[in-house]
């Protein structure tokens, strides 16, 4: 579990709508600090391939800064992580 915090100038310029940029279904606004629930759950190994893997799933709860926002209707987000390293030691 973690916490994620987004800055005013961050949540605006992700998520705000700016007066040129209103339209008849899309009104303005001015986003806040936000502060995002993080839950995420990860293996790592040092055995597959002779290198390092490590794989996570995360879930995020957004705050109504970004919910609010006319750009988006999310209230939660899934991501996938998947990375791979290995060190090359005889390169000279």
């Amino acid at each position: 579990m973690g916490v994620s915090y987004l800055d005013e100038k961050m949540v605006d310029y992700y998520y705000g709508v700016k007066t040129s940029e209103v339209t008849s279904s899309r009104a303005i606004y001015k986003g806040e600090e936000a502060f995002n629930y993080v839950a995420e759950l990860g293996v790592s190994t040092p055995i597959l391939f002779g290198g390092y893997s490590r794989f996570a799933l995360n879930y995020i709860w957004y705050d109504d800064e970004i919910v609010m926002s006319p750009l988006t209707d999310a209230r939660y987000g899934f991501g996938v992580m998947v990375t791979f390293s290995k060190y090359f030691n005889e390169l000279f």
